[in-house]
């Protein structure tokens, strides 16, 4: 088993590392793409220490800071909606499950997006923006994380309130 997580490790970092650019493959080419220049932060919460530490190792090759947390009670001490961008949780977790914790999440942050990674999704997905089921590979997961970014970068700003306006000049 060693060899294959050598072997993973070396694969990560040839997709993801090029000069601070992304590779894009097609058709067997490499074709470069510049990556963001403002960091996203994900948030991921999962009880399983190898899958978290996998899919943080992964995401940070492809330029994401994450932060991560084993518990539904520790994410929810370390969300911050002004920090973390996106929420990635497991649904199958000691005490609350991470649909629970999707509902708390989206009441203190409804712009927040969540991806659910589970085999057990919760019969209410209404808090959950796109849900994942296992077995799934990690770049289904990454391209669901840059569709869920790319949506909420483009999304309308709050309109102003009426007194923040300002009047047209005479």
């Amino acid at each position: 088993m060693k060899w294959r997580w050598a072997a993973f490790c070396r694969e990560i970092n040839k997709l993801a590392r090029d000069g601070g650019r992304r590779r894009k493959f097609s058709h067997h080419k490499i074709v470069q793409t510049a990556t963001n220049t403002q960091l996203k932060t994900v948030l991921i919460v999962d009880d399983d220490d190898d899958a978290r530490l996998v899919t943080k190792m992964f995401l940070n090759n492809f330029g994401y800071e994450v932060d991560s947390a084993s518990s539904t009670g520790e994410a929810l001490a370390r969300f911050n909606p002004v920090v973390h961008d996106l929420v990635l949780t497991d649904n199958s977790m000691e005490g609350m499950t991470g649909g629970e914790m999707a509902h708390i999440i989206k009441l203190r942050s409804p712009a927040t997006p969540v991806i659910m990674c589970t085999g057990s999704p919760p019969s209410d997905c209404s808090s959950i923006d796109v849900v994942i089921t296992k077995p799934t590979n990690l770049l289904a997961i990454k391209d669901s994380i840059d569709k869920l970014l790319a949506r909420a970068a483009i999304a309308p700003q709050p309109a102003a309130k009426k007194s923040d306006k300002q009047r047209p000049s005479a």
